[in-house]
């Protein structure tokens, strides 16, 4: 064999394995805790985002002052974790699970923002942090993979405190809003469950992640193929099972489905193709115009708080 195909062979092996390399360093990036990726997600910002951004930070300190309980339960796989409750007042039998985005410092009290919404309406919130999250234990987040039973946990700890025979309804933003989709096909699913709202959720997370590396296309996807195995052996992570879309196809529960085309982080056609493929007879697709991620309550609040309620009405009559 001539030399310099040997050359070649050992150059193409070692860019190769420093691809696979990337994607292990990939896959921690984007599921371990520890983890700094406050300018990696700064960065997904649109301008003019970040003081909402501190706005939503400082309302959700504020309201750490009126929690009324601080919950605690272990999940299936042992993992103490923690969530915020708030009485409704007057006295409801509807809870909303409120579902945070991806690695939000403040992780339940993210929904700070939205709660009014469900507070004029005298609703329970029940706001989780989830595993990886805040005051939740957990080295790796999971995209919705894991969080999803973990949530239905929750639901099963509140029907034992409260009631067999309360309602619920599920509210989730970006990330969050992928966890309560991924719900809604469950056979764990409580018949409690009355309704979802996805604000600017993702099909599931491989899609998601496709576009974002600055490389060419077969760079990334050899980066996110190792980061998958990676995940996937190590640490019982799948980001291509993380799937809000084909949950949604076996959906029966009601969907409101909330994007801003504007997004562009989280592209709005997810939630579009999202909504062509449920199943659910009870679906709803709202587009708020210019709208980016996470930001379609900030641009029209009325209009927000309004769909919110009339699907509220429409599930729980």
């Amino acid at each position: 064999m001539h030399t310099w195909v040997i050359v070649i062979i050992i150059v193409v092996c070692a860019i190769v394995a420093a691809l696979i390399i990337t994607g292990v360093y990939a896959g921690n990036f984007a599921a371990y805790r520890n983890i700094n990726m406050n300018r990696f997600l700064m960065n997904q910002l649109a301008p003019g985002d970040m003081d909402k951004t501190s706005h939503v930070a400082d309302l959700g300190e504020e309201m750490r002052d009126h929690v009324d309980e601080e919950y605690y339960i272990k999940d299936r796989d042992g993992l103490r974790l923690h969530a915020y409750f708030i009485k409704g007042d007057p006295e409801s039998d509807v809870y909303v699970l409120c579902s945070h985005g991806y690695r939000d410092p403040i992780g339940g009290l993210e929904f700070a923002e939205k709660a009014p919404i469900w507070q004029s309406r005298g609703y329970n919130l029940l706001m989780v942090d989830h595993r990886a999250h805040a005051l939740s234990e957990g080295k790796f987040l999971s995209f919705g993979l894991h969080e999803s039973d973990d949530c239905i946990e929750w639901l099963e700890f509140l029907k034992e405190k409260f009631g067999e025979d309360i309602r619920f309804i599920l509210h989730g933003q970006s990330m969050g809003a992928a966890i309560v989709l991924q719900m809604s096909c469950k056979e764990t699913l409580p018949e409690n469950v009355k309704g979802i709202i996805g604000d600017c959720g993702y099909t599931n997370f491989y899609s998601q992640c496709q576009g974002l590396l600055p490389v060419p296309k077969f760079v990334e996807a050899i980066i996110l193929t190792s980061a998958n195995v990676y995940l996937r052996f190590c640490h019982r992570i799948d980001m291509k099972k993380a799937d809000s879309l084909e949950a949604v196809k076996k959906a029966s529960v009601p969907i409101l489905f909330i994007h801003g085309d504007g997004d562009t982080f989280v592209p709005v056609r997810m939630s579009r193709e999202m909504y062509a493929s449920c199943s659910s007879k009870d679906k709803q697709l709202e587009i708020f115009e210019g709208a980016t991620h996470c930001m379609s309550y900030n641009s029209e609040p009325e209009r927000y708080t309004r769909l919110a309620h009339e699907f509220a009405d429409r599930i729980l009559s």
